[in-house]
């Protein structure tokens, strides 16, 4: 099945606000059509065109303008159909579950796809049934019979009712979600104050990332922007902190990031625990990870925890990350006991926690090795049984030959050695 992204409109009720095209306009740091045509790739669909003449809609995939604009139903482009077609607004923006729907619904005839008041898609096998409706339609509207030229009169024609009623029947798929079109500059706004309203709301099932410090500039950059993507094409709600401790390298470029993106705090050089201590302190989120600043992380680290953390509603103390350490596993983690995992492993990293394992539990500030362990041995006590669930492939990077100096390596190499030795 083809998908075909409706974005050819004039734009007339846009009226260029912000200087581009509504469908260029970004929510979390993406634009409408770069989301679109993402979740339809992640999705596994290829087969997609969009219909606009602007060439800086082509970086999002093929193009091909409209052939016929003298109303607005033409936006149902046929010269590309020559089989079963899926049409998408390009002026919506559409959840990742709204996607799914659209994709996995079979259907041997025709299917719409939408709010009450809002279509956001057209399915189409029956192509002989659907375009008799649409240039029925468009015959009345250019007769002045009929006011108005959109889908919602397709849907009227296809069911028989009246173009004056405003009516769903049982086989239009209700999309009852954020999913929502963007007519008119007011809808952007209000849609960017609720996606923000929505994001401050959902603190519980947010990570809060925490991140010490020291030096190694460039590594975390690289660490920040690798969190910064996934933050903003899949989980905004994700809290980064930043704890900056008094490096000597220049760590300017901390401040060009925007305070919605990054939390960024400030100490005097006091060591690993003390950082971990104050993001522990600020954090919001319902889960705590914590990433050490001359590490790596897989692109898809926050892509691969979040859904096991929140698997079977909250249940699981933590969840159990997999790491590399000079390209191999630290340990095979198919040999952990997930009700007593420090029997094994004593790194900080190697775990996103629930935050009700926390409490109050924080770093002891006056150890200066293998604070790691004293922390794990009051949150994952050896003599408790702990939920915990374990992600299928490796997804932290452990560097310790980088920085034999930096804020959290020097107090870790004893525990990475112990952990070795039980591989």
């Amino acid at each position: 099945m083809r998908y075909i992204i409706m974005a050819a409109g004039a734009g007339t009720r846009w009226n260029n606000y912000l200087g581009v095209p509504k469908h260029l306009i970004e929510i979390n740091g993406e634009t409408l059509l770069g989301r679109t045509t993402r979740l339809l790739k992640e999705n596994g669909i290829t087969d997609y065109i969009i219909t606009s003449p602007d060439a800086r809609y082509a970086q999002y995939g093929p193009t091909i303008p409209q052939t016929n604009l003298d109303c607005e139903i033409e936006r149902f482009e046929e010269s590309i159909v020559n089989g079963p077609v899926c049409y998408l607004y390009g002026d919506v923006y559409y959840t990742e579950d709204a996607i799914k729907t659209i994709i996995s619904t079979e259907t041997n005839n025709i299917q719409f796809f939408g709010s009450e008041w809002e279509i956001y898609a057209v399915k189409i096998v029956n192509l002989n049934l659907f375009f008799e409706h649409k240039h029925k339609v468009k015959q009345l509207y250019m007769q002045g019979k009929i006011n108005r030229c959109i889908g919602w009169e397709i849907y009227r024609s296809l069911h028989n009712i009246s173009f004056k009623e405003h009516k769903i029947t049982d086989d239009y798929i209700l999309i009852k979600d954020e999913t929502d079109d963007i007519d008119y500059p007011s809808d952007y706004e209000n849609f960017k104050k609720k996606i923000k309203n929505k994001i401050r709301n959902s603190v519980k099932n947010c990570i809060s990332v925490i991140i010490p410090c020291y030096n190694n500039a460039e590594n975390t950059k690289k660490l920040i922007d690798k969190l910064l993507y996934q933050k903003h094409n899949y989980y905004p709600e994700t809290e980064i902190i930043i704890i900056e401790n008094g490096s000597t390298e220049d760590m300017s470029f901390l401040e060009k990031y925007s305070p919605e993106d990054i939390i960024i705090k400030h100490e005097i050089i006091t060591g690993a625990s003390h950082a971990r201590n104050v993001g522990l302190d600020i954090a919001h989120g319902e889960y705590i990870a914590f990433i050490d600043n001359d590490d790596d992380i897989a692109d898809d680290y926050l892509n691969c925890i979040y859904p096991a953390i929140r698997k079977d509603n909250n249940k699981y103390d933590y969840c159990l990350i997999p790491s590399y350490s000079d390209n191999r596993l630290i340990i095979d983690y198919e040999t952990i006991d997930l009700a007593h995992p420090i029997k094994k492993l004593w790194s900080v990293w190697h775990y996103c926690y629930n935050r009700r394992i926390i409490g109050n539990k924080r770093f002891d500030e006056n150890l200066n090795v293998a604070e790691d362990i004293a922390w794990l041995r009051l949150v994952l006590p050896e003599d408790e049984v702990q939920k915990g669930i374990l992600i299928d492939k490796p997804i932290y990077f452990y560097k310790w030959e980088n920085n034999e100096n930096s804020l959290s390596h020097r107090f870790n190499r004893k525990e990475i050695t112990r952990e070795r030795k039980d591989m």
